[in-house]
């Protein structure tokens, strides 16, 4: 590998997405990991000279846009705080019907709450269904506080009043469960504390009916979508020493898509 081309931008974030503008220019989004920028759109039809055509700021003072990703003319930015019950964190989205113009804000879906911190990775399976690793005002984690995401679905069908699906956590996560979640071997020097909360979800159209998430101290977990309201286990794979399954993404080549 060698490098091309150098943009100058602040921390940037693990969301990023490309799209074709007419004429052939492409447009390139891509989140900030902090303030006080939320994400930047950049022009790299010329690899070797890209341009900074926006940097659109963080919604608030305390919230980062770790992620984001673009289906068709919808963009969707993940907003997610410092500490639990911080206000503003969840979704905002745009259209950008116009890639070389200004994002377009359609509307903000609020996943905040006093034991959320909103939502760290946003995954478009479709324009119309969001997947989010978000925490919400209804969710208290049963065994720890960094327990506080789980997966949950959007519809965008109309995009400015977006709307939740359906839910799941892992059994034990939340408080209420029957079940406890129990502690999976690892190397302290590595990872200092247990996390049960998905990072990714991966939804793709050639197999619309599956998620895949890595889900930290939880282990690989693929879920059955096709009911897209009532979520079912397909299979959790936990691993040990160390047991932080950062992230997920199959390779349907190797005949893994179950």
């Amino acid at each position: 590998m060698r490098l091309v081309g150098h943009a100058d931008l602040t921390l940037l974030g693990e969301g990023m997405a490309e799209k074709l503008a007419p004429g052939g220019r492409r447009i390139f989004f891509i989140a900030h990991e902090s303030g006080p920028q939320c994400f930047a759109v950049l022009d790299v039809t010329d690899a070797s000279k890209p341009q900074v055509l926006f940097e659109i700021p963080s919604p608030g003072k305390d919230l980062h846009c770790n992620s984001l990703d673009l289906n068709n003319n919808t963009l969707v930015v993940a907003a997610e705080s410092a500490d639990e019950g911080e206000p503003g964190a969840g979704i905002r989205v745009y259209d950008v019907s116009s890639p070389t113009t200004e994002p377009k804000f359609v509307s903000y879906f609020d996943t905040s709450g006093p034991r959320s911190r909103g939502v760290h990775h946003v995954w478009l399976g479709s324009e119309s269904v969001a997947y989010l690793t978000t925490g919400s005002a209804d969710f208290t984690p049963k065994r720890a506080t960094t327990d506080d995401e789980f997966y949950m679905s959007v519809d965008l069908k109309d995009r400015a009043h977006p709307r939740e699906i359906g839910r799941w956590w892992y059994p034990g996560q939340r408080t209420g469960d029957s079940t406890t979640v129990g502690p999976v071997p690892i190397i302290p020097s590595y990872v200092p504390i247990q996390v049960y909360r998905p990072h990714n979800i991966d939804v793709f159209p050639s197999h619309p009916n599956r998620a895949y998430m890595g889900y930290l101290d939880g282990g690989l977990v693929i879920l059955d979508i096709s009911d897209p309201v009532h979520p079912k286990t397909v299979s959790i794979s936990r691993y040990a020493s160390p047991g932080f399954t950062h992230t997920a993404f199959p390779i349907f080549s190797r005949n893994c898509s179950h």
